[in-house]
């Protein structure tokens, strides 16, 4: 009986991430308990920040993080109505999706990202804008987001 169920269980690049499953539920039901499983999982998650270009001297600890300030140029991008927002995304491909060109790229904590989004005066971040399962966070949003530690469950 195991060997079937091993036979038939899907691959691990079949089963789909915490990130996406959230952000698949936000898009076919958009309410409270969907986006609060959404921050969850963004808590959780780093996102893909396109930049202008790479930043100089900068400096990581193992897991990939910045171990002091650093100066990075982000694309701004704006929507067929004017407004400006940060696009992130969830994974590489998803970044390759949207744009092949962007000459580089950074992954960043979500609360850092929200906190960027707030010094900078964005009010709306787009996580895998152009797909699917492109999910918009708004000022509120962001704001709750900044707050939270990376791992941390949002109340």
């Amino acid at each position: 009986m195991k060997f079937l169920t091993r036979l038939f269980a899907p691959r691990a690049s079949e089963v789909e991430s915490n990130i996406s499953c959230a952000l698949t539920a936000v898009v076919n039901d958009d309410n409270q308990s969907t986006r609060r499983a959404l921050y969850n999982a963004l808590s959780n998650q780093r996102l893909i920040l396109p930049l202008t270009r790479a930043p100089l001297d900068i400096e990581r600890d193992v897991a990939g993080r910045l171990t002091k300030p650093a100066q990075i140029e982000f694309l701004s991008c704006e929507d067929r109505n004017g407004a400006k927002f940060i696009a992130v995304f969830t994974s590489p491909q998803a970044l390759n999706k949207w744009n092949k060109g962007v000459p580089a790229w950074t992954a960043a904590d979500t609360s850092a990202i929200c906190n960027l989004a707030l010094a900078s005066g964005y009010a709306l971040v787009k996580i895998n804008p152009g797909s699917e399962k492109s999910v918009e966070l708004r000022n509120s949003e962001i704001q709750l987001l900044a707050g939270v530690e990376p791992g941390r469950q949002v109340t």
